[in-house]
């Protein structure tokens, strides 16, 4: 193993298996030692997962507030609501999350409740655009 270093952050990759990565295994090798250790594919998805679901837990500390306001503020303001020590991956799935609850909202329909198992990518298109409402708050 070679250590490369990408946006100042320093990771272990063979050359060889880089190309062969998913996304998903990039981020993690990247990850790892910044925001955790000995990550891999499965523990971001369970990482994102569970962050996911905290997010959603949150909405009523924002949301309401945030409704009615540009996007980019809606934004802001959920990641502002973040306690201040809030993990890497609070931070990271609290994005999606504020970007889906937004958009429903304005659409007149509740927010989705994020499916833990899925990867983030995934879960953001259903959350964002789930016609029903099973799964809805």
């Amino acid at each position: 193993m070679e250590r490369t270093a990408w946006c100042g952050c320093a990771a272990a990759t063979s050359a060889v298996s880089l190309p062969a990565m998913a996304m998903r295994e990039r981020v993690a090798l990247l990850w790892d030692g910044f925001v955790g250790e000995s990550l891999t594919r499965g523990r971001v998805v369970v990482e994102l997962g569970g962050a996911r679901k905290l997010a959603l837990s949150r909405l009523d500390d924002w949301l309401p507030m945030a409704a009615d306001r540009p996007l980019i503020e809606g934004v802001r303001m959920a990641l502002a609501a973040l306690p201040e020590d809030s993990p890497a991956s609070s931070i990271a799935a609290t994005l999606p999350v504020a970007v889906a609850a937004l958009l429903r909202t304005r659409q007149g329909k509740s927010p989705v409740t994020p499916d833990a198992m899925l990867v983030t990518a995934a879960d953001f298109l259903r959350i964002s655009m789930a016609s029903r409402s099973r799964k809805s708050l």
